[in-house]
């Protein structure tokens, strides 16, 4: 590395100045592009690598699937089950049950335990593949007097699994709390 001069212009002008006498580059000798080459026959071939000149030497598309090893794709789809389509016992999770230190989150609470379970349905209806494999917990509390059901979901590894289930669902304007059971 060349050691900088003892006079660097400071004032934008010189420096201006100084790069405006600068010598231009030499001209970069033209470079010659092969010729296209004519599409491929068959559909899902990929075209043969360019073997000279600059450039990609290998497709970057991906080859196609041997036939041998491809897989059967049904012509209709497996339907799914409607939101709700599950009983009530197969879904939810008696609060009581539920060992303490469980984690949980909470979507939100209600004024009675059917509006609770309504708005699970909805929940799932929007975010049915986030909801796979947990399962629904309604739980009757009491605050100041009052008494309202919390909207829960069972089924998380720890703290960690719960608050990335809740950040997805936040990131998509739902209610999503991570608890704790006491």
């Amino acid at each position: 590395v060349a050691p900088l001069p003892d006079a660097v212009p400071t004032d934008i002008d010189e420096i201006l100045n100084s790069l405006a006498d600068a010598q231009p580059l030499e001209p970069l000798a033209p470079v010659a592009t092969p010729a296209p080459q004519a599409a491929p026959a068959a559909a899902g071939l990929t075209t043969p690598a360019v073997a000279a000149g600059p450039g990609l030497a290998q497709s970057l598309r991906p080859k196609a699937r041997p036939a041998a090893l491809a897989r059967g794709v049904s012509p209709t789809p497996t339907p799914t089950p409607s939101p709700g389509a599950a009983r009530a016992s197969d879904l939810d999770l008696d609060p009581a049950r539920i060992p303490a230190g469980t984690r949980l989150v909470q979507l939100g609470a209600y004024d009675s335990a059917e509006v609770a379970r309504s708005e699970w349905e909805r929940i799932d209806a929007r975010f049915g593949d986030f909801l796979e494999g947990k399962k629904r917990v309604v739980q009757r509390a009491t605050n100041a007097g009052r008494t309202f059901y919390r909207l829960r979901a069972h089924g998380f590894a720890d703290l960690a699994d719960a608050r990335r289930f809740c950040s997805e669902l936040v990131a998509q304007n739902a209610a999503c709390i991570p608890v704790r059971v006491e």
